[in-house]
């Protein structure tokens, strides 16, 4: 049957083969070769390379309403944990004006102008479970202009709007995941007794060091009666990646790294 890529690509071809066929039709011209030649040509499908991922989940959404062989986020699920303050169904739980931080894929981009003329846009962002409408007012939408467009991976700095049902939330920065990668914060470690080890703390270090960027790390050792110390490392500052979260989670546990405020 060959792959997506290849069956879109037959299809204008096809259809002018159709319509050269019933035209021969009407003439009269229509030779009894054609049958064997249309199922010699039907199992000839061109070379070509199959779509990227992305390409064929956007092409699922569009014709399903949803993402059926994957999730554009699935190879950002560190990513998005660490970075994410709360998951989009988790909105509907927190006061009204509350600051979050969400992650997800933009569906759908509405633009709107508001009372001065000035443009602004409603987007639709989903994370791995759930959607939500995003409000993106003039200058937000005029200073992010670049991440909102569909199908776009973006980090979310905003406030929760609960004046709505369903809730709404109000951008105030919007950024690419390319951006949230290397953007200027603070990576946070959390270390349970078990891992307050001298071999083990050396291996932090070292998967530290080899990822070296522009976020400041701090270490939360924390006590048995549940309270933390905090420890801002002096000399170590590192870059957001899906290898390094994944590198330091294999040592100390799943769920024990988070991005956070500058």
């Amino acid at each position: 049957p060959g792959h997506r890529a290849q069956n879109l690509a037959v299809i204008d071809e096809a259809v002018k083969k159709a319509t050269r066929i019933n035209k021969e039709k009407s003439k009269g011209q229509l030779s009894l070769f054609v049958s064997s030649q249309k199922k010699e040509e039907k199992d000839q499908l061109p070379s070509i390379e199959e779509a990227p991922r992305s390409t064929r989940l956007n092409w699922e959404k569009e014709l399903l309403g949803i993402y059926l062989s994957g999730h554009p986020l699935d190879g950002y699920r560190k990513r998005v944990s660490c970075y994410s303050t709360h998951s989009v169904e988790n909105l509907k739980k927190i006061e009204n004006g509350k600051s979050v931080r969400v992650a997800g894929v933009i569906n759908a981009v509405t633009l709107k102008k508001d009372r001065k003329g000035k443009p602004m846009a409603f987007i639709t962002v989903e994370d791995l479970n759930s959607d939500i409408e995003v409000v993106v007012f003039s200058k937000v939408y005029e200073r992010c202009l670049s991440s909102i467009k569909e199908g776009a991976l973006i980090g979310i700095e905003g406030k929760v709007d609960k004046t709505t049902d369903p809730p709404k939330l109000v951008a105030q920065n919007i950024y690419s995941f390319s951006k949230i990668k290397s953007m200027p914060g603070s990576f946070h470690i959390q270390l349970d007794p078990e891992n307050w080890r001298k071999d083990k703390l050396e291996k932090i270090k070292g998967i530290l060091e080899k990822g070296k960027g522009g976020n400041s790390v701090y270490l939360h050792f924390k006590g048995s009666n549940g309270e933390s110390i905090v420890v801002k490392s002096k000399s170590l500052k590192v870059d957001f990646s899906e290898q390094l979260i994944r590198q330091i989670e294999e040592l100390i546990g799943d769920g024990k790294c988070w991005l956070g405020e500058r």
